[in-house]
């Protein structure tokens, strides 16, 4: 498999001198929300292959994606680019002490990091609902 990320929000030079009115009623004449969508399908289509996307604002915290997610991606993305450029394959990129590394995959695939049932970000997950399927509510 391969993943591709997309930063999103960047806009065509002729889209930017549009006014807002203007540019959102651009949008809604697109067939896709994004440009992720379009990059999907035409991947999709060139290599009969199911495509998925996800935006990471939503997994991350349920919303939609704001200035630091579209930061955070797109120093994500370029170091993911990087790595495939300079032929660096069997790595992961990762976000340690404010710096995006690579980390290879044979360090973090088939391993489990486990979470203390007592953890903060337990307490604080079971207060916003969620739920881990025990007793407790």
């Amino acid at each position: 498999f391969m993943i591709i990320v997309v930063a999103e929000g960047a806009m065509s030079k002729e889209d930017r001198k549009l006014s807002k009115k203007e540019y959102k009623e651009r949008l809604s004449q697109y067939m896709y929300p994004s440009v992720s969508y379009k990059l999907a399908a035409e991947i999709e289509e060139l290599t009969g292959r199911e495509v998925r996307v996800t935006v990471p604002g939503h997994t991350q915290r349920g919303g939609a994606p704001d200035a630091y997610d579209r930061v955070f991606a797109s120093r994500l993305g370029s170091e993911a680019g990087k790595l495939i450029c300079d032929r660096k394959y069997g790595y992961m990129v990762a976000y340690k002490n404010r710096e995006i590394i690579k980390i290879p995959l044979k360090e973090v695939a088939g391993k489990l990091k486990l979470v203390q049932p007592d953890a903060s970000i337990i307490e604080q997950a079971r207060m916003l609902g969620i739920s881990f399927g025990d007793e407790q509510e």
